[in-house]
Formats: structure tokens, sequence, C-alpha cells
């Protein structure tokens, strides 16, 4: 899929995570998960540094 992104149209780098992943399961790179997952998770995924 593509973006916009500064007014250029890129790839989508962003992956979407469903709440099932484990953060042992977490890809590298831009994701996206759900409040409820940040809530659970949130010191793990602040540690990722990405």
């Amino acid at each position: 899929m593509k973006v916009i992104n500064h007014r250029q149209i890129v790839e989508d780098s962003w992956q979407a995570i469903d709440d099932e992943t484990s953060i042992e399961q977490l890809p590298s790179g831009k994701i996206i998960v759900s409040t409820s997952f940040w809530n659970e998770n949130k010191q793990a995924l602040r540690q990722r540094g990405e």
C-alpha cells in the first residue's frame, strides 16, 4: 500500500500488530498496536527504541 508522506507518495512501511502477538514475536521496524496492547506492553515497546 502507498501513503503520502511529506507530500510524496511512498510505500507504507508500518506493520499492524494484533493483540495476540507476543513481544518476542514483534517484527523490527515501524509497528502499529492497539491501545490495549500498548497498555499491557508499554515498557517493552519503549525499550525497542524504534
